[in-house]
């Protein structure tokens, strides 16, 4: 089996499990330019979307003399984190954000020529990363001090914004920094956050905008959180190697798997 992985030094690099040796590698080692996403353009295994902290580009890997020109290079200050590709019939679209609150939109034709590239400001706080949404023209956005929102890529505005747990019994306003979010095609309106402050939380985007379900399972932030196809199972993984499974059809959170590599 091959895989790809990216470092934090910058390098891509294919990799054939079952032989353990690496088969080829791009990229060269720079400490201030760890690899952020990696991403299938048109489903296409060899054409991948790559976004390093400063560069975005297009790679083919089926070439014999692997070679890519920056398709957007940032400066020193200005850092990409986070990518998605979104397709539609007739382009895809690859979409970063960068760390000064706005995003890059790469659109490309069938045959990988570019149609349009463009810039949008997320008029907001804090936006910390983004997700792909069930509709073709959104993107869910993460952040720190600010709830989960969709944003409307084609009107350049927000579709829909969650609103904060009230304030606790000090009156206090609740820390809010969302790390990753789950849900499934078969039932979008249900979404799924994941806290670096160790919390999960349930949104019905159709009935109000704040949760409906809210508990704290971790002492530790949550890096990663998965919603399984017949949406009975949230497993997430935290900042010390922990993986625990949640079965969401029992009453009571109980955890059913914990365990670390």
């Amino acid at each position: 089996m091959k895989v790809l992985v990216g470092d934090e030094f910058g390098l891509i690099k294919l990799i054939d499990i079952d032989k353990k040796i690496t088969l080829s590698k791009y990229g060269a080692v720079n400490k201030k330019n760890a690899v952020i996403g990696i991403n299938n353009l048109f489903d296409n295994n060899n054409i991948l979307s790559i976004t390093h902290e400063q560069n975005l580009y297009v790679l083919d890997w089926n070439k014999s003399t692997i070679e890519s020109k920056p398709e957007i290079k940032l400066n020193e200050k200005t850092l990409f984190t986070s990518q998605v590709v979104k397709k539609t019939i007739d382009f895809s679209s690859i979409i970063a954000s960068r760390s000064d609150n706005k995003l890059n939109i790469c659109r490309y034709d069938e045959e990988l020529n570019m149609k349009l590239t463009e810039e949008l400001e997320i008029k907001t706080k804090n936006l910390h990363i983004i997700k792909d949404a069930a509709n073709t023209q959104e993107i869910i956005c993460l952040f720190k001090d600010t709830p989960i929102s969709i944003y409307n890529l084609e009107t350049n505005e927000f579709t829909w914004r969650a609103k904060n747990l009230p304030n606790d019994e000090f009156d206090l306003k609740i820390p809010v920094w969302d790390v990753d979010v789950a849900f499934t095609k078969q039932n979008s309106e249900i979404i799924y956050t994941a806290t670096a402050y160790g919390d999960i939380r349930q949104y019905d985007i159709r009935c109000k905008p704040r949760p409906v379900f809210d508990k704290k399972i971790s002492e530790r932030k949550i890096n990663r959180m998965l919603l399984s196809n017949c949406l009975n199972y949230l497993t997430v993984g935290d900042s010390i190697g922990n993986i625990i499974m949640h079965d969401k059809r029992k009453s009571i959170l109980k955890f059913d798997v914990n365990f670390r590599f």
